[in-house]
């Protein structure tokens, strides 16, 4: 059975990408909405849209996340990254202190752990 930290990290990859999606057809649009813009800020829809883009591709990856030591540190960073915006902070606080929880942890330790290798024991 999943553990709850889990679930809270799929909702919260969700909202993200549907955040960063937008993001992107937004600023990928307003250049061609044929509103009188000058020339910095079409160019800065443009780079607004390229930033936004890979993000929007990392964390709708997070949903294919396998049962992996790195998977569980992948989610970490994509957790902290929300972590920089202090709109995030009441979803992200609640959420890292699920996902750092012993069972979640475990949950991810114990599936088949095909990821790379540091060459570390154990965490």
């Amino acid at each position: 059975m999943e553990p709850a930290g889990l679930g809270l990290f799929k909702v919260y990859a969700a909202i993200m990408t549907a955040l960063y999606a937008f993001l992107v057809l937004i600023s990928l649009a307003v250049p061609f909405m044929g509103l009188e813009l000058a020339a910095e800020d079409t160019f800065t829809c443009l780079v607004m849209g390229l930033f936004s883009f890979p993000f929007m591709l990392v964390f709708a990856y997070a949903f294919f996340l396998p049962r992996a030591k790195w998977a569980w540190v992948f989610g970490t960073v994509l957790i902290a990254l929300g972590l920089g915006s202090c709109c995030f902070w009441p979803i992200c606080i609640p959420l890292l202190i699920k996902w750092i929880d012993p069972a979640c942890r475990s949950w991810f330790e114990t599936g088949p752990d095909d990821g790379p290798s540091l060459g570390t024991d154990g965490w």
